[in-house]
């Protein structure tokens, strides 16, 4: 199974809007699944807690390592019970139309249980699925309900396919 997955959807609406959704980490809870809090801890930090079904919690930092207003954001984790790293690619195709480029990478922490991966995400690919398909849902809400329907069978591609990167390799500004 892969731990690094990648997808692309597009979205009936703006650039800005497709990118505000990933930007606001703080608000990831409201639409993510499991996920119980993301906390700011600075100004490019934040600290995540994930709700395992049996209850217990998963926490984790991470450094927004790339933000590009309406284009890119990327992220590493740097302590705690998961390692992460991925980025959001924004492509503005129109005033009212986007691609949104999705890669991230999810692995346990040294010493951690190597099952909480497939414990909180199960299959990658398919729960980066869901995870669009609530983002989605999210940026319905936010585009006043009928701006953003459900991606369409065939609409998002990619999901499960590898980028041939080394796993735990951040990515930086000069990273794809």
């Amino acid at each position: 199974m892969r731990n690094e997955v990648s997808l692309t959807v597009t979205v009936p609406v703006p650039a800005s809007l497709a990118f505000r959704v990933w930007a606001e980490q703080t608000a990831y809870p409201e639409w993510l699944e499991h996920l119980a809090a993301v906390e700011a801890t600075g100004d490019r930090t934040h600290r995540w807690t994930l709700c395992l079904p049996d209850g217990r919690a998963v926490t984790w930092e991470t450094e927004t390592t790339v933000f590009r207003e309406n284009e890119r954001i990327a992220w590493s984790s740097f302590a705690g019970d998961l390692v992460t790293y991925g980025q959001v690619r924004i492509e503005s195709l129109g005033p009212r139309r986007s691609r949104v480029h999705i890669r991230r990478y999810h692995g346990v922490g040294r010493g951690q249980d190597p099952t909480v991966v497939q414990r909180v995400f199960g299959d990658p690919a398919a729960k980066l699925k869901r995870d669009v398909v609530a983002y989605v849902g999210r940026l319905r809400r936010l585009a006043g309900g009928a701006a953003a329907p459900a991606p369409r069978p065939g609409a998002v591609r990619g999901a499960g396919r590898g980028t041939g990167r080394a796993a735990g390799r951040p990515l930086t500004a000069e990273g794809p």
